[in-house]
């Protein structure tokens, strides 16, 4: 089965794909999940990818200059603190939750505010060079249905 991403945005009056997110609990299996989004935004030739776990989150960038995977870039780790959760209006993520949800709230506060006070400023200079522009003109929604089940 191909690999789908956890949540997108997408264009608000297009269904291209502008940033791939990977909502992940496990992060002993990051080698796994950076080559799925890498390899997807490859092939989707989508811009940017994020691969966000409780407690850090990679950016991935597309440079268009290849003709494989290699053409994708990543930023990070970056530390994600317990209060950016907060700042979001949820709990920060506990083992045994659904993540998902929580990850698209966050980006939904970041969408809506703009608020990135509480991030560090490498964090804060990736997201404005390579998300926030799609988050504020972008539509932020599940890629598909959400399983019980916690990665």
């Amino acid at each position: 089965m191909a690999f789908v991403p956890d949540i997108v945005v997408t264009g608000a009056d297009s269904p291209r794909v502008l940033v791939a997110v990977e909502a992940k609990t496990d992060e002993a299996q990051f080698d796994r999940f950076a080559t799925e989004i890498s390899q997807y935004l490859w092939r989707m030739s989508s811009p940017v990818g994020l691969l966000i776990f409780p407690k850090h989150l990679w950016v991935f960038y597309n440079t268009y200059s290849g003709v494989d995977e290699k053409a994708i870039k990543q930023l990070g780790p970056y530390e994600l603190p317990q209060i950016v959760w907060r700042d979001a209006g949820v709990s920060p993520p506990v083992e045994g939750q659904q993540f998902e949800p929580l990850v698209q709230k966050l980006l939904e506060h970041l969408a809506a505010t703009g608020d990135a006070s509480n991030i560090s400023k490498d964090l804060h200079s990736a997201l404005e060079a390579h998300v926030f522009p799609a988050l504020s003109s972008g539509v932020i929604r599940a890629a598909g249905p959400r399983s019980a089940s916690v990665q």
